[in-house]
Order: structure tokens, then C-alpha cells, then sequence
């Protein structure tokens, strides 16, 4: 019996002793004191996220062609009616021209319809044909 209670008691004071000396050293160093002066207070935060814009705008263009300048990348801020792309003038300009040469087609065969049937109402006209 007196053994045990000399172990207990042992045990006791090294447990104590080992719970001061964890107080110890968490009260060590938690503040840092300095003089009183004017600074300024920087905070820095970070963050993982993604960020989206508050309007997208998709711009598209009517007009076909080779791109010859690109005034803009993606990401730049422009004003509106900035020139965003000069486009090669010569596809539009074939394309007006096709379709010029084929309006003239067009009105050709139309004059030469309309002849044919003005000869054939006059043969018709005069019994030549029926």
C-alpha cells in the first residue's frame, strides 16, 4: 500500500510538473510590442476563385475575308466605334463584281427572251407558224 502511494504520488508531480511547463511555453512570445509611431496597415489576403466579367459581348461581323490587322486582343478594353479588324476589301469586291456580271447575264437573257416572243407573236401574227 505504501508503495502504491508513493507511485501515485509520483506520478502526480511529474504530471503537474509537466502541465506548468506547457504553460510556460505557450505564454512565450504571443505578443510583439513596439513603439508607438504612424504606419500604415497593410492587409493581404488571398483567394482561390474564379472571376467573370459583370457583360460579355460577342462580336461578329457580316462581312467575309482575310483579316489584314487585328486591332484588339482578347481581355482589351475598347471604346465604341473603335476599329476593331481591317478585313482584304478584294473578296466583298469580287463578290459585288459576280454579282454585277450576273445581273447583266440576267438582263441579257431577259432582252433575248423578249425578242424571241415578240418574233414569234409577229409569226404567229401572220399564220407563218401555230
Amino acid at each position: 500500500m505504501k508503495l502504491l502511494k508513493c507511485t501515485l504520488l509520483i506520478i502526480s508531480l511529474v504530471f503537474i510538473i509537466s502541465c506548468e511547463k506547457q504553460q510556460e511555453v505557450q505564454e512565450e512570445d504571443i505578443f510583439e510590442t513596439v513603439s508607438i509611431s504612424h504606419r500604415d496597415i497593410s492587409i493581404t489576403v488571398e483567394a482561390a476563385g474564379v472571376i467573370e466579367p459583370e457583360t460579355t459581348v460577342e462580336v461578329k461581323s457580316k462581312a467575309s475575308g482575310e483579316i489584314l490587322v487585328l486591332n484588339a486582343e482578347i481581355g482589351d478594353k475598347i471604346d465604341e466605334g473603335t476599329l476593331l479588324v481591317q478585313i482584304d476589301k478584294r473578296t466583298p469586291r469580287n463578290s459585288v463584281d459576280q454579282a454585277q456580271a450576273d445581273l447583266e447575264a440576267a438582263i441579257a437573257r431577259r432582252q433575248i427572251a423578249l425578242t424571241q416572243l415578240n418574233r414569234t407573236k409577229s409569226l404567229l401574227d401572220r399564220g407563218v407558224i401555230t
